[in-house]
C-alpha cells in the first residue's frame, strides 16, 4: 500500500514537472526512481551480538551499561527506554554510563544500523532475567502465585495489594537468591565478594546474576546478558 501511495505521489510530481519544463528549450528536469536494497546488520555472523549488565538497586534506581557507543543518533536514550520499559519504571531512574570493556567485553562494533537493536534486545534480556526472579521472589514472598505478580507503571501488584518497587528490591536483599544460572541460593547479606559476570563459547543467553555490595547499606541485584553466540579465541 505504501509502495503504490508513494508511486502515485510520483507519476503526479512527473506530471506536472514535464508539463512545466516540456517546451523549455535550455532547462529540462524530470523524475527517477531507484529500487534500493538496504540490508541491516553484519554479514559477519558473530558480529551481531551484544552485551549489557543492568543492576536493580534497594533504592529503586537502575544501573545500565552496555556495548554500544552513543554518537549522537541517540542509542542511549533508547537502550534506556527499553529498560525502563521492561521495570516499568520512569526514565529517570535508569542511569546508564559510557561504554566500557570492563564492564561489557568483547563488543561488537556499532554500525551496520544495528546499535539499537543488538544493544537494546542484550538490555531487554538482562532486565527481564531480573525480573523474573524478582516475580519468583515476590511470590513466596507475599504468598501468592506468580502470575499474580504484575509490574505496573512504578509499582508492583501481587493481587489486589499494591508495592513500590523499592519494597521489592529491599525486600530481596536479605532473601534467597539465585547466583548461578544453574541454581545455588546465598543470602545477598552473605555475599560479600563480587561473582564476575562473564560469557564463553556458545554462551548465547549465558546469564549471571550476582549480587554486588556497594559503599555504605546498598546493594545491587544484578544481571549481565550476552545476546548472541561469542566466538572461539
Amino acid at each position: 500500500m505504501r509502495v503504490a501511495q508513494t508511486l502515485g505521489r510520483a507519476a503526479a510530481e512527473f506530471r506536472i514537472t514535464d508539463a512545466r519544463y516540456r517546451d523549455n528549450a535550455i532547462l529540462k528536469k524530470g523524475l527517477a526512481l531507484t529500487p534500493v536494497k538496504f540490508g541491516i546488520s553484519f554479514t559477519l555472523i558473530h558480529m551481531n551480538q551484544a552485551g549489557a549488565l543492568v543492576h536493580l538497586y534497594t533504592d529503586g534506581s537502575v544501573h545500565l551499561n552496555h556495548g554500544g557507543t552513543e554518537m549522537g543518533q541517540g542509542l542511549y536514550t533508547k537502550v534506556v527506554q527499553v529498560v525502563a520499559e521492561a521495570f516499568q519504571v520512569d526514565i529517570n531512574k535508569v542511569k546508564i554510563t559510557a561504554t566500557s570493556t570492563g564492564k561489557v567485553p568483547n563488543t561488537s562494533a556499532t554500525a551496520a544500523s544495528s546499535g539499537s537493536d543488538i544493544n537494546g534486545m542484550a538490555a531487554q534480556a538482562a532486565a527481564r532475567t531480573i525480573k523474573s526472579r524478582l516475580t519468583a521472589f515476590a511470590a513466596e514472598h507475599w504468598e501468592v502465585p506468580e502470575e499474580q505478580v504484575v509490574f505496573l507503571p512504578g509499582r508492583v501488584r501481587d493481587g489486589l495489594r499494591q508495592h513500590v518497587l523499592i519494597d521489592l528490591s529491599r525486600a530481596i536483599r536479605n532473601g534467597p537468591l539465585s547466583t548461578t544460572p544453574r541454581g545455588g541460593s546465598q543470602s545477598l547479606r552473605e555475599l560479600t565478594r563480587r561473582v564476575t559476570p562473564g560469557c564463553g563459547p556458545g554462551g548465547r543467553n549465558l546469564v549471571f546474576a550476582p549480587a554486588v555490595p556497594t559503599t555504605g547499606d546498598v546493594f545491587a541485584v544484578s544481571s549481565l546478558v550476552c545476546s548472541g553466540d561469542w566466538p572461539s579465541f
